[in-house]
């Protein structure tokens, strides 16, 4: 059981890679993804201050893991974007000025208005997923979703083709 969205934040490759190494075991898989069209809901949700405010502490957070002050907030602005390419909302670290930035000896340069990707959540209507499934060589038996396909949406029973044709398929 693959619950949350965190599906949706491979590439559709990746995640057709994961599942069917996962399928190869010979077990199902139930999976959630968000499933959000609404470009503007999901502006609002990653774009907003709390989530501005989350993704920015991510630089205090790498501070702590490196053991030292390497970014300055300060020096460090957000940026959110839809990515219809990718079906990712992306979150950016902009530079606010150039800067250059040592980690562990080595020194990384970033003009005024360079980015650095911070977080991305992928959004996957039904036909993404079931395109994902078909690629790795599963077949979707069930869905459920809310009445907009935006949320909630599950898949179930994600079964290697020759077991679910085995399974359901009366010769």
């Amino acid at each position: 059981m693959w619950l949350g969205n965190s599906m949706a934040n491979y590439t559709t490759s990746d995640a057709a890679s994961y599942i069917r190494a996962f399928l190869s075991t010979g077990a199902s898989l139930i999976v959630a993804v968000d499933g959000s069209k609404d470009q503007s809901e999901i502006a609002r949700a990653y774009e907003g201050p709390a989530n501005q405010k989350f993704v920015m502490n991510g630089l205090a957070h790498a501070n702590e893991l490196l053991g030292a002050q390497v970014f300055d907030p300060r020096d460090w602005g957000f940026r959110g974007r839809w990515n219809q390419n990718t079906w990712m909302h992306e979150s950016f670290y902009v530079a606010e000025r150039d800067l250059v930035v040592t980690v562990r000896g080595e020194r990384f340069k970033f003009r005024q208005g360079d980015v650095m990707r911070s977080i991305r959540s992928g959004k996957w209507p039904r036909s993404k997923m079931v395109s994902v499934c078909e690629e790795a060589g599963g077949v979707v038996v069930d869905c459920w979703v809310d009445e907009k396909e935006s949320y909630g949406m599950s898949i179930q029973g994600i079964y290697h083709l020759a077991d679910w044709i085995h399974a359901n398929v009366v010769v």
